[in-house]
């Protein structure tokens, strides 16, 4: 039973991101965009990739991207996610492709920020207001749910989440 609920969890991250993914691609008009490998861990609260994790992450993220695939470039790891076979996505070079940075991300630098007290006099008001926040282990995970809630809903934009951050 518990296996099943791993899965399950792991399922619902990965099309997360994956739609979040594609609609980043959408929004800056790119067939693919990658992510360093870093950043997905975080992501994911993982420390490492498994070789059955990243089946997992390709198997769930094909009804948006059909190809993903690792890549290194000047000793980064990243993964790519994309429209295009690998081939294809390298005859077009980085015309095509985008590095993953939107702005909505930078809410997990404020993690420290926001829930201390001494160093914010806003901590005790957003403890009151929204008090789950607190109990919230991964930012960049909530970020991302959170957004494309909000755009499913129509209380934001699409162009607002989805900009790269700086």
């Amino acid at each position: 039973m518990e296996q099943v609920e791993i899965r399950e969890g792991a399922r619902r991250q990965h099309r997360s991101l994956a739609m979040f993914c594609a609609l980043y691609c959408w929004h800056h008009n790119k067939q693919a965009t990658f992510i360093e490998k870093m950043m997905l861990l975080n992501y994911l609260g993982l420390k490492r990739f498994r070789g059955k994790r990243f089946e997992w992450v390709v198997e769930d993220s094909s009804p948006y991207f059909p190809y993903v695939f690792q890549r290194d470039v000047s000793r980064r790891n990243y993964v790519v996610f994309s429209k295009l076979p690998k081939s294809e996505l390298a005859e077009k070079h980085s015309s095509a492709m985008i590095h993953f940075k939107p702005s909505v991300l930078n809410l997990s630098g404020y993690n420290r920020w926001l829930f201390d007290p001494e160093r914010n006099n806003a901590a005790s008001l957003m403890d009151e207001s929204l008090p789950y926040l607190a109990e919230i282990g991964n930012l960049h995970e909530f970020s991302i749910s959170n957004s494309l809630s909000l755009m499913a809903h129509g209380v934001i934009s699409p162009t607002s989440v989805l900009a790269i951050k700086a």
